[in-house]
């Protein structure tokens, strides 16, 4: 099938049509240049802001909710007092039980909090995106011991 890549530099085509596939491959068809911008309908983007741990800890607390998209072990481990807890292989099943406030998205290192935060974007959803380390979360003693975490340590 014919490939199509959205890189910025036309000459960067040819170059890429080398690096992404094995010898004989079919060639990228075309190059869109220009960017998102140049490709996607304005109506059709999305866009939120993105935020470290440390813009979590200095949050508006009364109109915002944490949300942890993280998996139901790493929840067990520790996590954020009163966040709400949907794991992102199961938030489209669960979008009602969102809360209509400003959800600050996180998860380990900010991958799935991305994917999560475009997902709550596109329906609807103020989201700020965290984009950082947990390990950064634990830092500033934003997070508490969950169960298994506490009977480990006795």
């Amino acid at each position: 099938r014919p490939r199509a890549m959205a890189r910025p530099p036309r000459r960067a085509v040819g170059g890429a049509n080398r690096q992404c596939g094995p010898a004989g491959s079919t060639p990228a068809a075309g190059a869109a240049v220009g960017g998102a911008a140049a490709v996607a309908d304005p109506a059709d983007r999305g866009s939120y802001p993105v935020a470290s741990f440390a813009a979590l800890a200095d949050r508006d607390r009364e109109h915002t909710v944490v949300l942890d998209v993280r998996r139901d072990e790493e929840w067990a481990v520790s996590h954020i007092p009163g966040a709400l807890h949907v794991p992102l292989q199961d938030l489209l099943q669960r979008l009602d039980e969102i809360p209509d406030q400003q959800l600050w998205v996180h998860c380990e290192a900010g991958y799935r909090a991305s994917i999560a935060s475009a997902l709550l974007d596109r329906a609807g959803h103020d989201v700020v995106c965290v984009d950082d380390d947990y390990g950064h979360a634990e830092e500033l003693g934003l997070v508490e011991m969950g169960l298994v975490a506490r009977a480990a340590s006795r």
